[in-house]
């Protein structure tokens, strides 16, 4: 077997710790082991500081069109009335240009989604959101088709019930922000959420400062469902905080990043921070003046008083832009992945939802968003220049999502007393960032994907019940009966499953189950996927090539070395004296011309 993925994952730190330049790879850019780490080798090349080259190779042979399922990523566990999403990703091989090819996905044996496939030979992910209505069992089906023929068929469960625990949130303040205030009162008496408004040190007087957050401790940050990061500078974010937001969002955690304020998004532009969130942030500055009823009062203040008057006190009486304006706010352009999403849903007495749309005021400057990411609201100035305020991405277990806008107080000042889209769009927005931590005992498999005799990951999280895991117990059930399974305290466990059918893992406490979860285990295939996918795969390669590091190259041109790697140049400067006084014929000639000059005085008198 290839464990291209895995080997990527793996090497590239110990290449670059061994101080390589770059690296070149020959390969077809085909994983046949079978663990699906693309994720975390994306992720290795993109924190590695050497260059990647890529070259497609492979046999040219003969092999039929084929569809091979990699990897389904599907929760156990959803609360009614959100969304969770599905995603597929689909090996096509060979696949002819007049071929049919789909995935059809059942809910309850009712077909729910058909995604289209692409022809020829490459990696393909699709997937959509699936509204979760009302509590019990969804039975999930997808069967892999090309020309009305179904090659194979996988079947898992999603188990949907009402969330019982409150989320907890944390609002980590750099500034004293009027946004504080109102997020308090949005989630002041909230059922459903708790939050805690912690000011980062030096923000407050000595003494006013609640104790402090330990960022640096893991089961400090795993309290919160959601870490709201709010006017943060980078001075007051440590390298220690860094590396912990970095394990709470890969373990499930929730992240929000809020600033309007460019000089802030700025100073994070290339930081370790930035490399969790789904934009980039522009290094770059609104230079344009801007002047509001707060720089009013200070040149009022400063002119006023009976104090000498400055050069500049008369221009700045004058100057019209210091009288009092209204606040002008912008809407949100909501992308189509915002009008589907809960975040921006109304709901109205009919059952029906209208959307949200917020207003704001200042906005950060994002320079690009990060392939993968999704964008849910935009805005465009005068000029018709378009602006990212809004978007997300999935990072690890987790998520990570920026605001680039003021926290939106000023919307909810222009509001009439009986609307309440403030508040709807703050605690949609934070349950739906908390979804990666549910809080509530539930199985994880990172793939529903299993073959007989191939190890599958899974992990429990008792949540709740915590304190109680020594009391339960794990039971597996199918076609080889039930067995009893040992799983670690942490960390994942891998099972094997030797016969193919339906198994079903359960997690019970005192002979109650407390969680469950059904999936399908097939066949071991026993053709290799190599033997079926006879070309390289550039689909899975030009996704690396999305980073700056990385390039694939054609195989049919030679490697130019000194075009990648310049070979350094240095100079090398020698100075050497050569005496010549010590020399026989300048000894020789300076005696000539001196027996000459007397031989010129005896005859003429004098020197010529």
């Amino acid at each position: 077997e290839t464990d291209l993925f895995g080997l990527l994952a793996r090497e590239t730190e110990r290449q670059e710790g061994e101080k390589f330049d770059g690296v070149l790879y020959l390969t077809d850019g085909v994983d046949t082991a079978g663990r699906e780490e693309f994720d975390r080798a994306f992720a290795a090349l993109a924190a590695s500081g050497m260059q990647h080259f890529f070259i497609p190779m492979t046999a040219e042979l003969e092999s039929p069109p084929t569809l091979e399922l990699r990897k389904i990523e599907c929760p156990t566990l959803a609360y009614a009335e959100t969304e969770v999403p599905l995603s597929f990703m689909v090996r096509r091989s060979n696949l002819p240009p007049n071929a049919r090819a789909s995935l059809r996905v059942y809910a309850d044996d009712r077909l729910w989604r058909e995604f289209p496939l692409t022809t020829g030979t490459g990696l393909q992910t699709v997937g959509a959101r699936f509204a979760v209505k009302g509590t019990g069992e969804t039975r999930f089906r997808l069967e892999t088709q090309v020309n009305g023929r179904t090659l194979a068929e996988e079947s898992w469960s999603l188990t949907r019930q009402l969330r019982k625990n409150t989320s907890r949130i944390l609002l980590y303040n750099g500034a004293l922000e009027y946004g504080n205030r109102f997020l308090r009162q949005v989630f002041t008496g909230e059922a459903g959420a708790k939050l805690d408004i912690v000011f980062a040190p030096g923000v407050l007087r000595e003494g006013a400062q609640p104790e402090a957050v330990a960022f640096g401790t893991k089961e400090e940050l795993d309290k919160y469902d959601v870490i709201v990061l709010l006017n943060l500078n980078r001075k007051q974010m440590s390298e220690p905080m860094e590396a912990s937001l970095r394990a709470y969002v890969e373990g499930g955690g929730g992240l929000l990043f809020i600033t309007g304020n460019p000089a802030i998004a700025a100073d994070f532009a290339g930081s370790p921070l930035e490399k969790l969130l789904p934009v980039v942030f522009s290094k770059q500055l609104e230079r344009a003046k801007r002047y509001d009823v707060r720089t009013a009062g200070i040149a009022r203040l400063i002119t006023s008083g009976g104090r000498k008057p400055t050069d500049y006190d008369s221009v700045l009486q004058r100057n019209s832009e210091m009288r009092y304006k209204e606040h002008p706010l912008k809407e949100f352009d909501l992308t189509d992945t915002a009008r589907e999403s809960p975040i921006f849903r109304h709901p109205l007495p009919d059952g029906a939802h209208r959307l949200i749309r917020p207003r704001f005021e200042d906005l950060a400057l994002i320079e690009s968003v990060k392939p993968g990411a999704n964008v849910l609201a935009t805005a465009r100035d005068d000029k018709k220049k378009e602006y990212v305020l809004m978007a997300y991405q999935n990072f690890g277990s987790g998520r990570t999502l920026v605001l680039a806008t003021d926290p939106l107080w000023r919307w909810k000042l222009k509001m009439a007393s009986d609307d309440h889209s403030f508040e709807l769009f703050w605690k949609n927005l934070l349950s739906w960032l908390a979804l990666g931590r549910t809080g509530d005992a539930a199985w994880i498999l990172p793939n529903r994907l299993a073959q007989a005799g191939v190890p599958v990951e899974v992990r429990f999280r008792p949540a709740e019940y915590a304190d109680l895991r020594e009391k339960l117990v794990f039971m597996r059930h199918g076609p080889e009966g039930a067995t009893q399974l040992i799983l670690p305290a942490e960390g994942a466990a891998e099972l094997e499953f030797s016969k193919p059918g339906e198994y079903r893992l359960t997690a019970e406490l005192e002979g109650k189950i407390i969680a469950e979860t059904v999936f399908q285990v097939n066949a071991r295939e026993r053709k290799s996927r190599e033997e079926t996918a006879l070309e390289p795969d550039l689909a899975t390669l030009k996704r690396f090539a999305t980073l700056p590091n990385v390039e694939v190259l054609d195989a049919a041109e030679p490697f130019d070395l000194d075009k990648h790697f310049p070979p350094e140049s240095l100079e090398i400067k020698e100075h050497e004296e050569l005496p010549l006084w010590h020399r026989p014929w300048l000894f020789g000639l300076a005696a000539g011309l001196a027996v000459l000059e007397w031989l010129l005085r005896r005859k003429y008198g004098a020197l010529l």
